[in-house]
């Protein structure tokens, strides 16, 4: 091992199983600065990744995270979770109605929050997946949701579905109430209907170049009822009088990035939420916020206009941003700095260590960071693994391997979140998504029959098993096949977020119950928790160093280590 590696090797575990911020400094300048309040985990938010914001009567900003959903009132934060009944801690959707309740829509399914308690409505039996991601309420107060692309209403005690004209399958991929209260619902590759009196109307058709639009999200004009804005992953479109037309034209910029997320402020300019910060169009001119102007690049997952007109701005990673107005704009001559948020870590060729960001790949070694490749942009990074064979794996929105050489993607993966690999011990690679695992082999992907779950982690346990973290605890593949009564009861409840093997024993981080270690060879398991010095009980990460201690990395980004001999966790800021 050469003295390089060997001087950081300690310093970049610790480094892995943080939530470590890079910073990467440019040249001396004058830099014009927007003025931003930043509310993440170090000021009590449950989560820095946030997926929807919504506000009650109280004026309270609710906040819907990958960690629970929690609520600020600008001082203190009060947390949604499993651990307080919630059905599942990844909030896709967050809602306050009229009548003061408060509506969640997870991974899982639905849920209710009333007079401080949550009630978790039961879902069809028949669906193998349940995620709620798009929530309303109409003007006659029922609540509507859209669940895998289904619509449903909300009755009592249950929900039922919905039929839209031409969704014959799930395939309603927006909703949205206007002014008067009507419901609107969006059909890929229909048209845009609204519902009155219990009769769908259609009011958009998608034909020709717009046949194919997919329209993540649905906004009525806050001054003009008759003009609609279409969001989809490639721009901005306006609905009116029939007819389609983008939002984004000549004169303004083309938005490169993946669009995420609209909003109309208090004085009706729009906000554009990307996967590369956020853009503001004002008077025929924009401005794109990003790391270098005061806000951040990571991704925009929500722009909401509270009830006192603040704007608030959701984020993969970086937390939640309040725009504070672009009254007063600072100047200065300090290093511009770019943060990159650390998603992964791998040693590769010449010990240089790769690091895996939202912003795509860098590599470090004793020349400092560089881009690991320009040319090819894998896109916003979830994980990587070393094979064997030396290759570097690459999860982003598809599966990407690198040779040193030359970046292949993995024909099959595309547009599919790749979350782990791992590698069993006959050098096939297995992958793992929102919708299952797969294993590539002789160039090919091929999915595992039976097997949809939302796998977080994999681990290679033998000679022909694999096991996956999930949502539910784990699953255990034989010779690639589910084994469908295998269970570990004190896992069932639990998201699995990583999964360490070491000296014979199974290391298992969850996202509620903190550390467990399996000995399945002794059929035993003991859990370690915040009673035993962790920081919290949220684990993300874990890795060995050569001694046989573990590192173990915590929400509130402490990191702890674990010892068969220790059974308390030391901490580490």
């Amino acid at each position: 091992m050469n003295r390089f590696y060997y001087s950081i090797k300690h310093w970049l575990i610790l480094f892995f199983i943080t939530t470590a911020t890079i910073l990467i400094s440019c040249a001396n300048t004058y830099a014009q600065k927007y003025n931003f309040t930043h509310y993440d985990i170090e000021d009590g938010l449950i989560q820095s990744q946030v997926n929807m914001l919504s506000s009650d009567s109280a004026h309270r900003l609710w906040i819907g995270t990958l960690g629970g959903a929690c609520r600020f009132d600008g001082k203190d934060y009060f947390t949604l979770s499993k651990a307080t009944g919630l059905n599942n801690n990844f909030v896709y959707t967050i809602f306050n109605d009229k009548q003061g309740t408060v509506w969640v829509g997870t991974h899982k399914g639905f849920s209710r929050f009333k007079n401080n308690k949550i009630y978790n409505y039961p879902v069809p039996a028949h669906l193998k997946n349940t995620w709620v991601t798009q929530i309303v309420q109409d003007g006659k107060g029922t609540i509507w949701l859209l669940m895998v692309n289904r619509l449903y209403k909300v009755s009592g005690q249950s929900i039922s579905p919905v039929t839209v004209p031409g969704a014959d399958e799930p395939s309603v991929t927006a909703i949205a109430v206007d002014k008067r209260g009507v419901l609107h619902a969006v059909v890929y590759k229909k048209g845009l209907y609204s519902l009155q009196n219990n009769k769908w109307t259609n009011l958009l058709s998608f034909t020709g170049e717009y046949e194919r639009l997919f329209v993540s999200r649905l906004h009525f004009d806050r001054k003009d009822q008759h003009t609609a804005y279409l969001l989809s992953p490639k721009g901005v479109f306006v609905a009116k009088n029939g007819l389609i037309s983008p939002f984004v034209k000549g004169r303004q910029p083309v938005i490169e990035a993946q669009c995420m997320s609209f909003e109309q402020d208090a004085d009706n300019n729009i906000w554009i939420g990307t996967g590369m910060g956020a853009y503001y169009f004002k008077n025929g001119s924009y401005t794109h916020f990003t790391a270098k102007n005061g806000f951040t690049d990571n991704p925009v997952t929500d722009i909401y206009k509270d009830a006192d007109n603040n704007l608030w701005m959701a984020t993969s990673g970086s937390g939640v941003f309040k725009y504070e107005g672009d009254a007063y704009v600072t100047y200065d001559d300090t290093e511009i700095k770019n943060n990159q948020v650390i998603m992964g870590i791998a040693r590769y060729k010449n010990n240089d260590i790769v690091l895996g960001t939202d912003a795509g790949l860098l590599k470090f070694n004793e020349q400092g960071f560089t881009q690991l490749s320009a040319k090819q942009n894998v896109g916003m990074v979830q994980s990587l693994f070393n094979d064997s064979k030396g290759n570097l794996w690459i999860g982003s929105n598809s599966a990407w391997k690198y040779d040193g050489n030359n970046f292949e993607q993995i024909k099959g993966t595309e547009r599919r979140t790749i979350l782990a690999f791992t590698e069993d011990e006959s050098g096939t690679i297995w992958i793992g998504t929102p919708l299952g695992c797969f294993y590539y082999e002789n160039n090919q992907l091929n999915p595992i029959e039976g097997n949809n779950t939302f796998a977080s982690s994999l681990l290679s346990i033998g000679k022909d098993s694999v096991l996956a973290g999930t949502q539910e605890g784990v699953v255990l593949f034989v010779n690639r096949k589910i084994v469908p009564n295998f269970k570990i009861p004190r896992l069932a409840t639990s998201t699995i977020f990583c999964m360490l093997k070491n000296k014979g024993v199974i290391l298992i981080g969850t996202d509620d119950k903190g550390v467990f270690v399996w000995d399945r060879h002794k059929n035993t398991i003991r859990n370690y928790t915040d009673k035993h010095g962790l920081k919290s009980n949220t684990v993300y990460g874990m890795a060995a160093d050569d001694k046989g201690v573990i590192w173990v990395g915590t929400y509130k980004r402490g990191v702890a280590y674990y010892h068969e001999s220790i059974i308390k966790f030391p901490l580490y800021q």
